[in-house]
This record gives structure tokens, C-alpha cells and sequence, in this order.
């Protein structure tokens, strides 16, 4: 009998040990899914929202809906695009002025990644994420819901300030002032945080006049364009032999529900901004 309850013990105490470990594991999954949310790290096509078309035109319902809205709106810009009735319509939700309403957040997938329209990170938080998790963590954690989302989401929901929220409108875009404002690009130097200069030089002053910030900044654009290389060469290789075609991808190739098709877009962009960025730099930053 002694044996028997030393080794019961000892079992209650490894699943404690290991119910705590699942929790903490858990709990750090949620935790790095949200940062790497609120930094970008995200797979584009894992934002996307769809909802089917059931009737034609924001007249034939009641309330406002996101996806009607957004098919009325695809109309107007290409008919030949304009989603038809009992299809589904795919969104994401784009960076507005604040007290924006959902509808005039949904925009189309590829539209708004073509005009590198920022996501509103921040909406997909409160409306996509925290509730469910906030109803399934309270029993596992024990604690209240202020203490749960403090856990899961940092102190109010609310983003540290170690982290890159991208979810900030566009200061050209939307109402108020911002439409009046103009912005301003960093310097292309590694760890610079001053502005480019006015004449368009992708470089501060004091950068500029440094040959060896200037190589640095080179090699910094030459590390990021070389994986960016072999991705786009890989997914291209990729498309072609389910295609079967040589041409043009972006033309010939709509199936938003393919696993890579925002990626493939979003490489190409990232790459021809990279080589932009390698188009900047004086020549004299490569010779040494």
C-alpha cells in the first residue's frame, strides 16, 4: 500500500508538472503568434477573409456588410472583376483613419498588396483573435479576464513597446490633416535612423559623406536581395509547372486559393524594392 501511494504521488505530481509545462508552452505560442502578427511576420494569404455573395448589391441588405460593400466597389473599378452572386468574396482589412467602420476597412487581397496598403493588425487582434482565445484560456489558466489577456496580449491588450505595429494608416491616405502630410524615407545606412535628403539621395548627410556607411549599406542590400533571388526563382519554377506556361504569372494566374500565390506577389515586390534600393547607392560604394 506504501508503494502504491508513493507512486501515485509521484504520478499527480509529474502531470501537474506537465499540465503546467503545456499551459506555459501554450501560452507562449499565443504570445509569439500575436507579436509575430503585430510585426508582419505573417503569412499574407492566413489574413484573408471570405464571405459568399448570396444576394447582388448593398440595397439587398438590411445592415452593412463588409464583403457586399467590397464586391460593389470591385465593380466599379473593373466590372470584368466584380464577384457574382454565390461567390465568395475574399478581404483583408486595411489600415484606416481611427473610428473607421469594418465595412470601410475590407479591401481586395491582391489590390491592397499591389498598392502595399498596411494591414490593420490591430483590428485582426481585438475582432479575430482575442475573444475565442480569451474564453479558452480563462478555465486553463484560472486566472480573471483582465489577468488572462494582460498574459496573452501585454498589459491591456495593447502592443509593448518593443514591438513594430504596422498597423497605422497611410499618411497620404484618409480624411483629416494626414491627406496634406508628406512622408519622408529613413536612410538607407544599416542602424541610421535619420531621414533621406530632400535632393532624393537615398542617404542623411552624414551617411552620405561616409564611403564606408555607403559599403555597408551595400552589403546590407546585397544580403537581402540574394534569398529574395532564390525564393522568387523557386516559386516562378513553381507556378510554371502547374501552369504549364512560361507567361506572364501575375496575368495568367488568379487562383488567390493557391498555398503561394501572395507570396509569389510579395516576393517579386520585396525583390524589385531591394534592387531599387541597390540602384541608389553611389558606385564608389563598391569599390574597395
Amino acid at each position: 500500500m506504501l508503494c502504491s501511494g508513493v507512486i501515485y504521488r509521484r504520478n499527480r505530481r509529474r502531470n501537474s508538472a506537465g499540465d503546467t509545462s503545456r499551459r506555459r508552452r501554450a501560452k507562449q505560442l499565443v504570445r509569439d503568434s500575436v507579436a509575430a502578427l503585430r510585426s508582419g511576420r505573417v503569412d499574407f494569404r492566413l489574413l484573408v477573409i471570405s464571405k459568399a455573395l448570396v444576394k447582388d448589391g448593398t440595397e439587398s441588405y438590411s445592415n452593412r456588410q463588409a464583403h457586399v460593400e467590397l464586391a460593389d466597389k470591385i465593380r466599379q473599378r473593373d466590372p470584368s472583376k466584380a464577384p457574382k452572386v454565390g461567390e465568395r468574396v475574399p478581404y483583408v482589412y486595411v489600415a484606416r483613419e481611427k473610428g473607421a467602420n469594418a465595412c470601410d476597412r475590407a479591401e481586395d487581397p491582391l489590390f491592397a498588396m499591389e498598392a502595399s496598403m498596411p494591414l490593420d493588425v490591430e483590428y485582426y487582434v481585438e475582432h479575430q483573435l482575442k475573444q475565442p482565445l480569451l474564453r479558452v484560456f480563462e478555465p486553463v489558466l484560472g486566472l480573471s479576464p483582465k489577468k488572462t489577456e494582460e498574459e496573452l496580449f501585454g498589459f491591456g491588450g495593447s502592443p509593448s513597446s518593443s514591438q513594430k505595429v504596422v498597423s497605422k494608416a497611410p499618411a497620404g491616405g484618409g480624411g483629416g490633416i494626414g491627406k496634406f502630410l508628406k512622408t519622408k524615407k529613413r536612410c538607407l545606412a544599416p542602424g541610421c535612423r535619420n531621414f533621406e535628403q530632400e535632393s532624393g539621395n537615398a542617404f542623411c548627410h552624414t551617411c552620405a559623406a561616409d564611403p564606408s556607411r555607403l559599403q555597408q549599406a551595400y552589403l546590407a542590400v546585397l544580403e537581402v536581395m540574394r534569398p529574395l533571388e532564390v525564393e522568387t526563382s523557386k516559386l516562378l519554377s513553381q507556378c510554371m509547372r502547374c501552369e504549364g506556361s512560361s507567361r506572364r504569372l501575375h496575368v495568367s494566374c488568379t487562383n488567390i486559393d493557391c498555398p503561394i500565390f501572395f507570396r509569389r506577389q510579395q516576393a517579386w515586390r520585396e525583390l524589385n524594392d531591394a534592387k531599387e534600393s541597390l540602384c541608389k547607392i553611389p558606385s564608389l560604394a563598391t569599390q574597395w
